[in-house]
C-alpha cells in the first residue's frame, strides 16, 4: 500500500470446506462455514513465513460467528498469536463490524451486498500513522444506493447510477487498531 511501511498480506479463506457433504435437513449448504485442517495448515505456514515486516489480514465468505465451533477455535487462535488486525467476511451482508475472540478481542469487518437489500459496498484500506506506528487505522467507508429498489425506481438499471447518487454513511468508518 502506498505509503505503508509494511508489506500487506490479504489471504482468503475458503470456507465452504466441509468435512462432510452438507444435506437438508441435517446441516444446509452454506448457512454454516468451516474450514478443514489441510487449509488451515497453508494458512500457518503463510503466515508464519510472512509476519516479520508485514501487516496480514484474514478474509472468508462466513462470518467467524457463523463457522463451526472447530474453524472459530483455529482462527481465533491464528489471529490472537499472530496480532492480525481484522477478519473481512460476508454471507450476512450486515455491513458492520463485529467483535471476536476467546482470550483476546479482535475485529471482524462484515461487508454488505451488491445483490441484496440494502445494495452497498465498502472499499477498505490501512493507514500507518506517524506519531504511533505501533498502531493501525482502518479506513472502510460505507455506500448505499437506498432508494434503487423502490417501487418505483429512480433506475432503471444499475449502469444509469451516477457516482454522486452514492450515500456514504460516516458510521463506523474508521477503527484504531493497536499492534501490539
Amino acid at each position: 500500500m502506498p505509503g505503508f511501511s509494511q508489506n500487506v498480506y490479504a489471504f482468503i479463506l475458503d470456507t465452504t470446506q466441509y468435512k462432510e457433504r452438507p444435506n437438508i435437513p441435517g446441516q444446509p449448504a452454506g448457512k454454516i462455514g468451516d474450514i478443514q485442517s489441510d487449509q488451515l495448515e497453508i494458512i500457518k505456514e503463510l503466515v508464519e513465513r510472512e509476519k516479520e515486516g508485514s501487516t496480514i489480514i484474514l478474509m472468508g465468505h462466513h462470518p467467524f460467528k457463523q463457522l463451526k465451533k472447530g474453524a472459530q477455535d483455529e482462527i481465533d487462535l491464528l489471529i490472537t498469536q499472530h496480532k492480525i488486525p481484522v477478519y473481512i467476511s460476508a454471507h450476512t451482508h450486515k455491513g458492520r463490524y463485529f467483535s471476536n475472540g476467546n482470550s483476546e478481542k479482535w475485529l471482524e469487518l462484515n461487508v454488505g451486498s451488491i445483490t441484496d437489500w440494502p445494495i452497498e459496498f465498502r472499499n477498505f484500506s490501512l493507514c500507518e500513522i506517524a506519531d504511533t506506528p505501533e498502531k493501525l487505522l482502518i479506513c472502510s467507508k460505507l455506500y448505499r444506493i437506498p432508494e434503487f429498489w423502490d417501487e418505483e425506481p429512480k433506475y432503471k438499471k444499475l449502469t444509469d447510477i451516477k457516482k454522486e447518487d452514492w450515500n456514504a454513511d460516516n458510521k463506523e468508518n474508521y477503527r484504531f487498531l493497536s499492534r501490539d
